[in-house]
């Protein structure tokens, strides 16, 4: 300990004291954010999606600083081409990310400086663990002994200025939150919650965060892309008809006069002709945004979900 290094509180630097991110108010930079979620809630959907964001500095989920991803593939490996191919399709002139599919053991100090190693010397800035379970191999995540090596992991990456992204999963009761070691999950700076909705919808959770972004909720929809889905952020699906309007339109053509007769008995206090200005400004809002697509075909109306990404016919 050298206390000769010592500073004055009127001196803090601003590099390497203040807050920066990497996605804005959701994964802070040179920190280590643990998202997880129950079985089945689209977590490594998610978690690539947001790896293709980093790499391109992409804006769909929030303000993203563009760095080099190296994505360990521990687990579901058969499958994940039809993953990425899908990504790929949403973003086609995406720059791909590193993929490992290699054996990583996160209570190995020699992996760990291993992969530390290989980020620094290709400009790899951002690191996701997929998942942290599979990190572990035979030691139990409920250990405090495991934990402490997990945090200390965590510690040399962002001491490299990594930005660590995990995939956790929750215990058996959901709604305790992340399992394992308090270690683990209570150290992490970030913590992002996934809750899988009905109808292949969900929102992203800000558990956790070192920001007054704490509580708010990304919603975002899976869409079908051929043996695979992709993740739409829907950032500004506050509103109920905009709500009641993905849960009944997909990627098929879905005409706006059946729209409008499914809507409108919720809306009786609208008179319907207003009410059919107002849906027709939500969609409107909706096709702006990239999430909806109108399309006229012998002067009837449709319209159907895609996104501003999509440049196939």
């Amino acid at each position: 300990m050298d206390l000769t290094k010592t500073i004055l509180s009127n001196e803090l630097d601003t590099e390497r004291f203040g807050q920066t991110w990497i996605v804005k108010k959701i994964i802070p930079e040179h920190q280590t954010t643990i998202i997880y979620g129950d079985e089945g809630s689209y977590k490594t959907f998610i978690a690539i999606n947001i790896a293709i964001q980093v790499q391109n500095g992409f804006c769909d989920l929030e303000e993203t600083k563009k760095t080099g991803v190296l994505y360990l593939c521990l687990e579901n490996q058969i499958g994940f081409k039809e993953r990425m191919d899908a990504v790929h399709h949403l973003y086609p002139n995406a720059e791909p990310i590193r993929i490992s599919f290699e054996k990583f053991s996160i209570c190995k100090s020699q992996h760990v400086q291993e992969v530390s190693q290989y980020c620094l010397d290709n400009d790899i800035g951002f690191l996701v663990i997929d998942t942290l379970s599979q990190a572990i191999h035979d030691g139990d995540e409920s250990s405090a002994s495991v934990g402490r090596s997990i945090r200390n992991a965590f510690t040399i990456f962002n001491a490299n200025r990594i930005t660590v992204l995990t995939v956790h999963h929750t215990g058996k009761n959901g709604s305790a939150g992340a399992r394992g070691s308090s270690i683990i999950t209570y150290d992490a700076p970030s913590r992002l919650k996934i809750r899988k909705l009905r109808g292949n919808k969900g929102y992203l959770l800000v558990d956790k965060t070192k920001s007054d972004n704490e509580s708010a909720k990304i919603d975002f929809t899976m869409i079908v892309r051929d043996k695979s889905m992709n993740v739409i952020w829907v950032k500004d699906a506050e509103s109920k008809l905009t709500r009641e309007i993905l849960s009944e339109v997909d990627t098929n053509l879905f005409p706006v006069s059946d729209l409008f007769d499914v809507l409108q008995n919720a809306y009786q206090d609208i008179k319907p002709e207003s009410f059919r200005k107002k849906l027709d400004r939500e969609i409107e809002k909706l096709v702006g945004q990239g999430i909806l697509e109108l399309v006229r075909s012998e002067k009837v109306k449709y319209v159907r979900r895609t996104d501003s990404n999509d440049e196939e016919n």
